[in-house]
């Protein structure tokens, strides 16, 4: 787009649709908006790819929230926030007639949810746009679906911002914007280049092969296959030739390009032309602002984190953080009501025996590994057990009777497609009694899949019946398809005092539901990560219940361990 005086730039643009979508658009820029997007196609394009952006991820979020059973309810905060458009595809471009009538209409709507803002509701809470579900529902068929962009690969020492939800190390990352207080977190896009960001940092994820830096320190290294890769900037695109370069951008918006190997090109936003300025390896160019002439300076490589660097830094924190989870468990088995404590670093047998490593725990209480193999676990000093078939579980065997039970362990969950129930841990009953035996007691403990990833589910019975068992679900929440792939802490408490069983995701309290009528526990014989009932379930939608992913620990106590216990012992074990 040019910059003549009738016409938006690209930044007035998405300024303005900024203002828009936050509800603070005011009346002569919507008009000013509104007329843009009715004369110029480039600028209905921009407009159209950037509210594509924003719906879809509303469309992540919230298109399967139609059945309460059904739905996770993750909010959609500052990750969510604005992201710098990609080029619309051909075929949309010529078709920008048909979209002008559903942009019209989905301006309408964002204003009227713009003007209600300030309006109190019933019960007095102001009412904000994002209330208002199908603001974007007129170019719903335009929308195309979000997906993973990225992966992060190395976090050291990084504290996200508030509002911000933490990232796992390894966790695909779909389009967002990343807010680093501190810290370093190493990005590498599915194009193949790899970028450290360096905290305080705000950073958009925007296409496999584009970012978009506000603020903040960064190194990208792009090799050959990756040419193209672009960062954009307030003050303009940094388009790599096959290179290694850093950005330095302060809050005020001034910001240096520093080429440390290869060629890139700056291209200025200011400039009509088009035309860009290459820089080569040893060039660095301090960006003005307000028009002023750019300056040339020498690059100096030592200002950003490089790969070496970031490497050993990261190794350090693994084995310190690896150590203080040996400590923690270490207090951990001085507690009296801890029944298990699988840490899975322990083995006998072949390495074939998962050793319950509780200071009361005698040999009965090991775990005999079937099927599943040994892999690196959330730290590279530490091992997980991988659970890839039908017939990959831990058999355990765990005595004793419980008013108040805990249960947590660490997954790494790789998927959930085509499962009724993912078993965490499923008890072994004797089907062969016809009668409720009430020396018979069993827990059950599950993921239920749903369309946004997975509800948690936990059931105790006396007897094997249906009929005599209690349901205890997390409802509408639990784990999101966007934690598959990533380490997560799950956890169960049974609380006979509270009279509630509450769900934990990550440390978090995710439902609490009640008790109406308190009974004994008791675990017994049981499996992890698997049930024992495959062939009595064959051809039903029972029949597998497997989990695939991974598992690095399982833990058990007698007692009902309080939100802060729960949260520790996240915090202690998170990679």
């Amino acid at each position: 787009m040019t910059s003549q005086n009738d016409r938006l730039t690209e930044r007035q643009v998405l300024r303005l649709v900024d203002a828009l979508i936050d509800g603070s658009i005011r009346d002569e820029d919507f008009q000013r908006l509104s007329k843009a997007v009715g004369e110029h196609p480039e600028v209905l394009e921009t407009y159209v790819d950037y509210l594509n952006i924003h719906s879809a991820l509303r469309q992540r979020f919230h298109s399967h929230a139609t059945a309460e059973g059904d739905r996770l309810d993750i909010p959609v905060g500052d990750d969510a926030a604005r992201l710098r458009p990609k080029q619309f595809s051909a075929a949309i471009r010529k078709q920008w007639k048909f979209y002008l009538a559903a942009i019209a209409a989905t301006l309408a709507t964002a204003w009227a949810a713009a003007l209600y803002q300030s309006s109190p509701n019933r019960d007095g809470r102001s009412i904000l746009p994002q209330d208002f579900a199908q603001r974007d529902s007129a170019i719903s068929s335009a929308v195309e679906p979000v997906e993973s962009v990225a992966v992060l690969t190395r976090l050291v020492d990084v504290e996200w911002e508030d509002g911000v939800k933490a990232k796992s190390l390894g966790a695909p990352l779909p389009r967002q914007r990343l807010k680093i207080k501190s810290g370093l977190a190493l990005v590498e896009f599915y194009c193949g280049a790899a970028v450290i960001i360096e905290g305080p940092a705000a950073f958009d994820l925007v296409a496999p092969d584009r970012g978009f830096a506000h603020y903040g320190k960064l190194r990208a290294h792009v090799p050959a296959r990756a040419r193209g890769f672009t960062i954009g900037t307030e003050s303009g695109d940094v388009v790599d030739l096959g290179t290694e370069f850093g950005l330095d951008i302060s809050t005020t918006g001034q910001s240096e390009v520093h080429v440390l190997d290869g060629e890139v090109d700056f291209h200025d936003a200011e400039k009509t032309d088009g035309a860009p300025h290459r820089l080569v390896g040893g060039q660095a160019i301090e960006l003005a602002l307000d028009g002023a002439p750019h300056r040339l300076i020498s690059s100096d490589a030592s200002r950003f984190v490089g790969h070496k660097q970031l490497n050993a830094r990261a190794n350090e924190q693994h084995r310190d953080r690896y150590q203080q989870w040996l400590d923690y468990h270490t207090q951990l088995r001085m507690d009296p009501t801890l029944v298990a404590d699988y840490v899975f670093d322990n083995t006998e047998g072949w390495g074939r025996t998962l050793v319950n490593a509780a200071t009361s725990a005698d040999e009965s209480s090991y775990g005999a590994i079937v099927g599943a193999s040994w892999q690196r676990g959330r730290w590279p000093q530490s091992k997980a057990l991988s659970f890839d078939s039908p017939s990959d579980r831990v058999r355990i065997k765990l005595d004793g009777e419980f008013d108040s039970l805990t249960l947590a362990t660490w997954v790494n969950v790789a998927e959930l497609a085509g499962k009724r129930s993912v078993a965490l841990l499923h008890p072994e009953i004797d089907l062969s009694r016809s009668e409720v035996d009430e020396r018979q007691r069993f827990i059950h403990w599950t993921m239920n899949p749903t369309p946004s990833g997975a509800v948690l589910h936990f059931a105790e019975s006396h007897g094997f019946r249906t009929l005599d068992r209690n349901h205890y679900g997390s409802v509408a929440h639990g784990v999101s398809n966007q934690d598959l792939g990533s380490w997560i802490h799950l956890a169960l408490v049974y609380d006979s005092n509270a009279l509630e069983v509450s769900h934990y995701c990550n440390g978090e309290l995710i439902k609490s539901v009640p008790i109406e009528s308190p009974r004994i526990l008791a675990i017994g014989v049981a499996d992890l990560c698997n049930w024992p009932y495959k062939e009595w379930a064959a051809n039903t939608q029972f029949e597998f219940r497997n989990m695939n992913g991974l598992m690095d620990e399982f833990v058990v106590l007698g007692r009902a361990l309080s939100i802060d216990e729960i949260r520790e012992m996240h915090v202690i074990g998170q990679p």
